[in-house]
């Protein structure tokens, strides 16, 4: 990898364009198919596409300058559609977040409130989880439990149990399980969950709410352990070691520890961010909706580099 991004900075080769979403593409995910990485892609068009890692890199090494890079997708997949009382179809819902479990299914969370369930081999339907009663903005995949998890514009959390054909084990009203602080105002924004993050271990998750708060919720105790009122809607979490971590409409990166306690605030470029990745080592990536920069801040919590996109 680092020999094809060093040959690919000497000459001058940013980066390969897939073609595939007719429309924005929304979310981005890596899953393993077959021993295999692929990068998933799901877009306003409805659709996911898969993409293998490997020939996306092969296809970077073999490249020469002014070549038009191109890789066609490994995996394509459809939503449904509705069909309507008097014929005819619904339009296909956008894809607003995709994952996959361990055992080999990929899960989308889609703008008709559905959370839409394929196997990974063959590319089939199996199951539509249907419950929620707005647009799903997020979900995270629990392999070990053989559970799905999604948040939505409704302000509700659910939980999906797999093993028992996709039933609701859970519905958790996000907002209301999480009250304001004593003295707070009461919420200029409406209480969506726009964002979940799971800790490796999938005991703990974490449900950023429009209303300007977190809630830490324990998988193993069933119950809200901490609600964290935060000054902004939080857009993305990380659960990493033992620390939360949020960005959102606001230039900061916020990190808590498990209990809901402030450890640090760190000042970041974008004056709103909707990306939040932790690499194993302790390094930590931002990206911003806007000005195209990417931070990258150490584990200490300082800015190591402001990258640009052009």
């Amino acid at each position: 990898m680092a020999d094809i991004l060093g040959k690919n900075a000497k000459r001058n080769l940013l980066a390969i364009e897939l073609q595939a979403h007719k429309g924005p593409a929304y979310t981005l995910s890596f899953i393993e198919k077959c021993g295999e990485h692929v990068l998933l892609s799901g877009g306003d068009d409805g659709r996911v596409f898969g993409f293998n890692w490997s020939s996306l890199l092969e296809t970077l090494l073999e490249a020469e300058p002014g070549d038009e890079l191109s890789v066609l997708p490994c995996l394509k997949l459809k939503c449904s559609q509705a069909k309507r009382a008097h014929g005819g179809l619904d339009p296909l819902p956008e894809v607003n977040s995709v994952t996959s479990l361990l055992s080999g299914e990929i899960i989308a969370g889609c703008g008709d409130g559905i959370v839409r369930v394929w196997d990974t081999t063959t590319g089939a339907p199996v199951l539509e989880l249907k419950g929620h009663n707005d647009l799903v903005h997020c979900v995270v995949a629990r392999s070990q439990a053989q559970q799905v998890l999604s948040g939505s514009e409704d302000g509700t959390m659910r939980i999906w149990d797999l093993r028992a054909g996709g039933s609701c084990t859970s519905a958790l009203d996000v907002w209301n399980a999480s009250p304001l602080q004593p003295g707070s105002s009461s919420p200029a924004s409406s209480p969506w969950v726009g964002c979940l993050a799971l800790d490796p271990a999938e005991h703990w998750v974490a449900a950023g709410c429009g209303a300007r708060s977190i809630a830490l919720y324990s998988l193993t105790a069933a119950q809200i352990t901490a609600c964290i009122p935060t000054s902004a809607p939080p857009q993305a979490l990380v659960l990493h070691k033992d620390r939360l971590m949020s960005v959102g409409a606001e230039p900061y990166l916020t990190q808590w520890n498990i209990q809901g306690k402030l450890i640090k605030l760190t000042d970041c470029t974008p004056d709103s961010a909707f990306g939040l990745a932790v690499h194993p080592c302790g390094l930590t990536v931002v990206g911003g909706s806007t000005g195209g920069s990417v931070d990258v801040i150490s584990e200490i919590g300082s800015t190591i580099a402001v990258l640009h996109c052009r």
